[in-house]
């Protein structure tokens, strides 16, 4: 009714105006002058009356009182800071912000709700019965997996899509069809390897370097995929030592090695004697905690082409990498980096947002995450999976992403 009435005064009343324009110059400057007023008037409450509001509810674990104890605590490194959970988590918000304050649609009003849930159960219950009369359009974690359950199936009866950003558990999406989770399964990783690596060298000799007799779920993937596409792979045991794995290895052949353990001891011995083999070529694709072992020296990973899998990457070539990260200093004085997760909670927010405004139609997302990359498939009717993993190999002492070659790019059968 407000915008009829708006209407009908400026339609009208522009017959009164023109029967004294030509004699009075002064009056009719100033009835343009209302007119252009009343015109935007009417077009800013066109604007806003157009606008759609969505909320948006974080679920963070700030851990507040262990905060303000940290506070107190001279810090000597950012290894000191990351032992504090609380401010690890704040690169996650840090990061979130800017994700908020970059996103520019004016037809779009977000509204933000941020608590601190952490390992308290009642009090997430406590919060969401207190929001029970709020419209919520999306809901950022808990990331804790016992809270995000609860939290889960209070998004599931409400019908409110719900961000799993870090939990690798899937029957978060078992009968809910509004989970999102965000770490890959590794049981995608093989195929993902074979694309990537395998399919352009034929005669690839593929060894699975396995803990023993008790083979993880990880190892039986690999053995069920190449197994399904009929290419030929050896397991060889750790306990039979550089010995079996020596019967394995082809001089005149690419030696592809997937080690499946992480004892530090052995890791080291293993990598010195496997480096001095210098008449056969050799890949490692390793879990991508071996980079955390502080005494392994990288001269290894450079001379046995180490690949391994990662949820996160950044390039740090990448224009807009470097902009987000000049940005991030300016605003918080700090460089943003993986182990604060200011980068994931960048991404996260920023592409979330705009799977809400595009009522979670995935391709018309135009935003490219600086740290994820996401393609999500729905698992069996229900909650929707991240099935990229991204292949990362150190190479010149730097961490380079594998890239798909082009479609016809030559087969190696030598």
């Amino acid at each position: 009714m407000k915008i009829k009435l708006l209407y009908e005064s400026f339609v009208f009343q522009p017959i009164i105006f023109f029967r004294n324009f030509a004699t009075d110059k002064s009056y009719s400057h100033i009835m343009k002058k209302k007119l252009i007023v009343l015109f935007l008037c009417f077009s800013i409450y066109h604007l806003f009356s157009q606008q759609t509001e969505k909320t948006i509810l974080f679920l963070l674990p700030f851990e507040l009182d262990e905060m303000k104890q940290a506070s107190n605590t001279p810090f000597e490194n950012e290894n000191d800071i990351n032992m504090y959970p609380s401010f690890k988590m704040m690169g996650f918000w840090e990061g979130a912000k800017m994700a908020i304050d970059r996103y520019d649609n004016p037809n779009v009003k977000l509204n933000i709700i941020v608590r601190d849930i952490s390992y308290d159960e009642e009090k997430l219950k406590e919060t969401l019965t207190r929001l029970s009369n709020t419209k919520i359009d999306l809901i950022i974690g808990p990331l804790y997996a016992k809270l995000f359950t609860i939290a889960a199936e209070y998004a599931r009866q409400r019908k409110i899509p719900i961000v799993n950003p870090f939990s690798t558990r899937r029957d978060f999406l078992d009968s809910n069809a509004y989970v999102y989770k965000l770490i890959p399964a590794p049981q995608k990783q093989p195929e993902i390897l074979y694309n990537l690596l395998i399919q352009y060298d034929k005669n690839a000799n593929i060894i699975l370097w396995t803990n023993g007799s008790d083979d993880s779920i990880t190892v039986n993937y690999y053995k069920n995929y190449f197994s399904k596409i009929k290419r030929p792979f050896h397991t060889v045991k750790l306990s039979q030592g550089i010995p079996g794995l020596n019967t394995k290895l082809n001089k005149n052949a690419n030696n592809i090695i997937l080690a499946f353990y992480e004892n530090n001891a052995r890791i080291i011995s293993n990598l010195q004697t496997l480096s001095l083999k210098s008449d056969t070529n050799i890949t490692i694709i390793a879990p991508e905690s071996w980079l955390q072992y502080q005494n392994i020296d990288f001269l290894f990973f450079e001379s046995l082409h180490l690949h391994f899998f990662s949820n996160f990457y950044i390039n740090r070539q990448d224009e807009k990498t470097e902009l987000f990260k000049m940005d991030y200093i300016e605003q918080y004085q700090s460089p943003p980096t993986l182990e604060r997760f200011s980068y994931q909670g960048y991404d996260i927010t920023r592409y979330f947002i705009e799977l809400m405004v595009q009522n979670f139609d995935s391709s018309k997302v135009k935003f490219e995450p600086l740290s994820f990359d996401f393609d999500f498939v729905r698992v069996n009717g229900n909650g929707y999976e991240n099935t990229k993993s991204r292949l990362i190999s150190f190479r010149n002492y730097e961490l380079i992403e594998i890239q798909p070659l082009p479609q016809n790019a030559p087969l190696n059968n030598d």
